[in-house]
């Protein structure tokens, strides 16, 4: 054995030691953040809820401006009669949402019916619609997505705070 190579071989398993307990961390770190708290509120006899957030588009590992269209929110219509979002906004906590509220088109929402609102660019159908935004709206570790009538009303909100797994359930119906 060459003088200094136990040495070498010693620094070695500690280099690959700290890294194994690195990646630990990370995954128990990563476990605990699987489940954001999410806080809602609804206007006493809304008929037209946030059903969900999907605020990471692409995933954890995929920058969010590579995929616009898949950062979006679900809205229901949870009454017995068309709703009329003509005029609506949605928008969230961030500078970019606050002053570019999505503001929705003539639509009417149907009974038991659900809309997606993505955050980029695309044709609007019955069932989604389309921020047209160059950058993603929400934020991956806590916002807030508020949901308001043409009259400025506050309908629905549902906050989330930890990254958890990119989507946030606000309503279950």
């Amino acid at each position: 054995m060459k003088k200094g190579q136990g040495t070498l071989e010693y620094l070695l398993i500690i280099a690959v030691s700290l890294v194994i307990i690195l990646f630990t961390i990370r995954a128990v770190m990563n476990a605990v953040e699987s489940v954001p708290e999410v806080e809602v509120w609804t206007a006493e006899g809304a008929k037209v809820v946030i059903l969900k957030v999907h605020y990471d588009a692409g995933g954890r590992f995929i920058p969010d401006i590579f995929d616009l269209n898949d950062e979006y929110v679900v809205l229901k219509n949870i009454g017995d009669e068309p709703a009329n979002l003509t005029g609506w906004k949605l928008l969230g906590n961030g500078r970019r949402s606050r002053r570019h509220p999505f503001i929705f088109p003539p639509f009417v929402l149907q009974p038991g019916a659900t809309v997606t609102i993505h955050t980029g660019r695309g044709t609007n159908t019955e069932t989604d619609l389309y921020w047209g935004m160059r950058r993603p709206v929400w934020r991956n570790r806590g916002d807030t997505a508020y949901l308001y009538d043409s009259h400025g009303n506050l309908v629905d909100m549902c906050s989330w705070r930890g990254r958890g797994r990119g989507e946030v359930i606000c309503h279950t119906s």
